[in-house]
């Protein structure tokens, strides 16, 4: 039940942040628009939530039931590496980027 709640409070997260990103008058967001800067702002069980839901959602999305955690955890240190060079970079491309290196 913990690790669950983990994962909503980073889901929650990237929604915040997908928000601050979009006009006020626009309730919802686009999960594909998010920016590396809106990622790099988090910081601890944020950041490491919104990072699992973000390659939980690119897993999903490409149809995938399994990952490899030490993939996961190398191509987080690629996407950090990419977004402190560019913070303006779509972040989920950025990830989907380095989860194929």
């Amino acid at each position: 039940m913990l690790h669950m709640s983990r994962i909503l409070v980073g889901v929650v997260f990237f929604a915040g942040a997908a928000v601050s990103a979009q006009s006020q008058e626009d309730a919802g967001f686009d999960v594909e628009k998010i920016e590396c800067g809106d990622v790099m702002i988090l910081s601890g069980i944020d950041r490491d939530t919104t990072l699992a839901f973000m390659h939980g959602y690119i897993v999903g999305k490409d149809g995938a039931t399994s990952a490899d955690a030490a993939k996961m955890a190398n191509s987080t240190d690629g996407f950090l590496a990419q977004c402190i060079e560019n913070p303006n970079a779509n972040a989920i491309e950025t990830m989907r980027a380095a989860m194929r290196n």
